[in-house]
């Protein structure tokens, strides 16, 4: 058995993160379970290891993640309201203070 020497931030550049996990996985078996080893071979923190630990303990798939928000921006508008103040723009032609003033005086 042969230890990757990889960093493992290279190896999820290169390949893709499900193989780098595989990788990180199989060099931890190979270093006999220890995690801080393998982290230092791997050139990453031992948190990335136990991550990929839990994932490979819960059967789930060992690529990413969605990285997209879960929720909405706080601010958000919906598209029709937006629609609307930017006709009400344009027909006023008021700027963004006065728009504003005028909208919650309604």
């Amino acid at each position: 058995m042969t230890v990757q020497h990889q960093s493992y931030l290279e190896l999820k550049k290169d390949t893709d993160e499900e193989f780098s996990r595989r990788a990180l996985l199989y060099n931890l078996k190979c270093l006999e379970n220890n995690v801080r080893a393998t982290a230092r071979v791997m050139m990453c923190s031992p948190h990335t290891v136990y991550r990929a630990i839990i994932r490979k303990r819960d059967e789930k798939d060992l690529s990413d993640s969605s990285h997209r928000p879960k929720r909405k921006h706080p601010h958000h508008l919906e598209d029709e309201k937006e629609r609307i103040i930017v006709d009400y723009r344009k027909k006023t032609k008021l700027g963004k203070r006065c728009l504003r003033y005028f909208i919650f005086q309604k």
